[in-house]
């Protein structure tokens, strides 16, 4: 989950990986501008993953201790030196297969490029827009990418 309110939408990833096939899929999203963490209870809940383990932007720990208190199951990520170059580098060996109903992240990762510096030249960090989505999934996989030894891989199909 990345939060976001007037800017920015929050943006909830709901995906499954296979490790083994080196396969993310993109299943569903919620994406929305505005909403109060109230509200995002409510649209989880509504969507029917409020019993799903959810990996929460760890800027927003009030945000994430206010979803635990409306009964979600909220985790916050684990921010570190080159988290976001680490997650992508990651990611970038899997591929991603994307459920036609999830028109937002399929937006983003059409849209997601490298910056620039101010002479045009491309740098190591990637722009700051159409990453809403993106984030979210990179804070849902952060825990295979550090090889977490509890973890299990998804075997189904979809």
């Amino acid at each position: 989950l990345d939060f976001g309110y007037s800017n920015d939408p929050a943006a909830l990833f709901i995906g499954f990986i296979d490790q083994k096939r080196k396969k993310i899929f993109v299943w569903d999203e919620l994406y929305k501008k505005g909403p109060t963490n109230r509200k995002i209870y409510e649209e989880v809940t509504k969507s029917g993953y409020a019993k799903k383990k959810i990996v929460a932007d760890s800027a927003e720990p009030k945000s994430i201790d206010e979803l635990r208190g409306y009964g979600l199951r909220v985790t916050a990520s684990v921010k570190g030196p080159d988290s976001i170059n680490h997650g992508i580098q990651f990611i970038q060996d899997y591929e991603i297969l994307v459920h036609p109903r999830c028109v937002h992240f399929i937006t983003e990762i059409s849209n997601y490029t490298w910056d620039k510096d101010r002479f045009g030249k491309t740098i190591n960090r990637p722009i700051d827009d159409f990453n809403h989505l993106m984030d979210a999934m990179r804070y849902s996989v952060e825990r295979f990418s550090k090889g977490s030894p509890k973890l299990k891989t998804f075997k189904g199909g979809i």
